[in-house]
């Protein structure tokens, strides 16, 4: 019975990582389209040819897309006994840069709502 239980654990834990993956690329995705709204010469002459938005989304959007795909692969057919680790190692390891472009990401966030704040103010 406890094999049972720790494997209905496992898997409500797998599908509650793949629901919030769904989300996360939902949301991301959004701020891609925001952005391509947002590509006029107007807005690009307000702001100083900054950018609202990091240069590394593009990247990590498609890289959560296919993390989510991976997933929902994996967790749907639920085969290996619910192992997952290898995705994640797959998409840090050296030879993609992920982490590198995560970094980048982060780094570029507070500058980028920092002119999202200063626009809307300006707006108001």
């Amino acid at each position: 019975i406890n094999h049972y239980l720790l494997e209905a654990k496992r898997q409500n834990i797998a599908l509650e990582l793949l629901e919030s993956e769904r989300k996360y690329v939902i949301n991301l995705s959004l701020i891609l389209k925001i952005k391509a709204t947002l590509q006029g010469p107007d807005v690009k002459r307000n702001t100083k040819e900054r950018s609202f938005f990091p240069n590394s989304l593009r990247y990590l959007v498609q890289q959560h897309v296919d993390l989510l795909h991976a997933l929902q692969e994996r967790v749907l057919s639920w085969p290996r006994q619910g192992i997952l680790g290898d995705i994640f190692l797959k998409l840090t390891n050296d030879e993609n840069n992920f982490l590198d472009y995560y970094v980048a990401y982060l780094r570029d966030l507070p500058e980028c709502i920092s002119l999202i704040h200063v626009v809307i103010l300006k707006e108001v």
